[in-house]
């Protein structure tokens, strides 16, 4: 199966990086959720990474 392609910041991409976060923080893996959404897991990885409070949640 062939990677989404676009960028994974943009406006289209909101709900599935929200939908990734909660994944996140209900104790699914990175990696399993980037299965789900057919991406790299190095692209969730840095997502919650980049959008991370200083109290490890998940921020727009």
């Amino acid at each position: 199966m062939a990677r989404k392609s676009g960028s994974y910041r943009s406006p289209d991409h909101e709900e599935e990086r929200i939908q990734s976060a909660d994944l996140c923080r209900d104790g699914v893996s990175a990696a399993k959720t980037a299965k789900q959404w057919n991406r790299a897991p190095s692209t969730i990885y840095r997502e919650l990474k980049r959008n991370a409070s200083t109290s490890g949640m998940y921020r727009l």
